[in-house]
């Protein structure tokens, strides 16, 4: 890893937040109970891995997912639902199927 990559903040001060784990043959690694529930993480819980600048990044689905909505919101008009304008459009684009079977 670069030497501009590593931060000399990149483990936390707080000595159980920072733990050697080892990977099993089928490719499990098991998070330790303490950070586990320094981060809030529900048994069986929905998460996002990607691989960002050569380090492994495990995040809660619901925060991938609000980080979405937070990147997208700028985008989205006042009063008016995405949802309610696509259901219109697959309604009018099934009619217009229907008409042409019709023939």
């Amino acid at each position: 890893m670069p030497a501009e990559m590593i931060k000399k903040d990149r483990f936390s001060s707080e000595p159980d937040s920072v733990h050697h784990v080892i990977m099993g043959k089928d490719g499990r690694i098991v998070i330790p109970a303490n950070i586990r529930s320094q981060v809030n993480m529900p048994k069986g819980g929905a998460f996002v891995i990607h691989v960002e600048n050569g380090v492994v990044m495990l995040e809660p689905l619901s925060h991938a997912i609000a980080a979405v909505q937070a990147m997208m919101k700028p985008y989205a008009i006042e009063g008016v639902s995405i949802v309610d304008e696509l259901i219109a459009d697959r309604r009018a684009e099934a009619a217009k199927e229907a008409a042409e079977e019709g023939r």
